[in-house]
């Protein structure tokens, strides 16, 4: 995520007020950060906890563009959402068909 945003690890750990050896750590997997750095981290990085999480969840994460079409549905009315439901649905059923 942090490489997505075009930052470099010393950017991040300024921007996270740390240490750029302790940010390389947690990325690696050799460190874990308290809950205030990590909330710092996705704040920092404009995203949600779930989705930094995303490998360590039983749930897959959902995509940015899944997300991206979740907020364009708040704008449209309850018919017109269970319309993209039901063209949603009849891709699936289409796709999966064929596999």
């Amino acid at each position: 995520m942090r490489k997505s945003k075009g930052l470099t690890s010393e950017q991040l750990s300024e921007l996270c007020e740390v240490n750029a050896v302790h940010i390389r750590r947690i990325e690696s997997g050799g460190s874990l950060p308290s809950f205030s750095l990590f909330l710092k981290i996705c704040n920092v990085l404009g995203t949600s906890a779930d989705y930094l999480l995303g490998d360590l969840l039983d749930n897959p994460v959902i995509p940015d563009s899944v997300e991206q079409l979740g907020k364009q549905f708040k704008h449209l009315a309850p018919e017109q959402i269970e319309m993209i439901s039901e063209m949603v649905e009849v891709m699936i059923r289409h796709t999966t068909t064929k596999e």
